[in-house]
């Protein structure tokens, strides 16, 4: 069957040619793909609103030869209590950048799923959770943490050296 249909949040997207988009998934089903979205940046083009970063979706994506390719978006949640205010636009960043570092593309990972949709929700109802503590969760998940271990580094250095990279986002929003 060429064509599947995947759950998941919209973690990160980036250009391609004239009117297409690469977009991250990070799915319930499938872990983090990167699939295409052909024509989201025209003026006309009926999905791109429902392709925004951090909205929770439903996708069905047909296989492709290189990345498989959005065909329908049906929306689940935007989010949009949460985009209302820089500092909880940052906090949703800093997850999402540690998804895509740290989990594999095509690797299911539905309890760090869940984590991230839970912490949407609650940053959208605007509950104040801090990101640190979701991040440790995740590291506990993804078995770079103990629950029990402290770490003698700041969190954002330790992610940077599981990740071999520098954060683009540190916590500068803290409350």
């Amino acid at each position: 069957m060429n064509n599947y249909k995947v759950e998941g949040i919209i973690i990160k997207r980036r250009n391609f040619g004239e009117g297409d988009k690469i977009i991250t998934l990070f799915t319930r089903e499938c872990g983090k793909l990167d699939i295409l979205a052909k024509g989201i940046r025209r003026i006309s083009s009926r999905r791109g609103p429902s392709m925004e970063l951090f909205n929770h979706v439903e996708v069905v994506l047909h296989r492709g030869k290189f990345l498989d390719i959005a065909t329908e978006v049906m929306i689940l949640h935007t989010f949009s209590g949460m985009r209302k205010q820089l500092p909880t636009i940052a906090k949703a960043y800093q997850v999402s950048e540690l998804v895509q570092f740290l989990t594999r593309d095509h690797q299911e990972t539905p309890e760090v799923f869940a984590t991230v949709l839970t912490y949407f929700r609650e940053l959208d109802e605007g509950r104040v959770v801090q990101p640190g503590d979701v991040q440790y969760q995740i590291l506990s998940q993804l078995g770079f943490l103990a629950e029990e271990q402290h770490l003698h580094l700041e969190l954002d250095e330790y992610i940077e050296q599981i990740a071999e990279r520098r954060l683009l986002t540190k916590r500068l929003y803290e409350e």
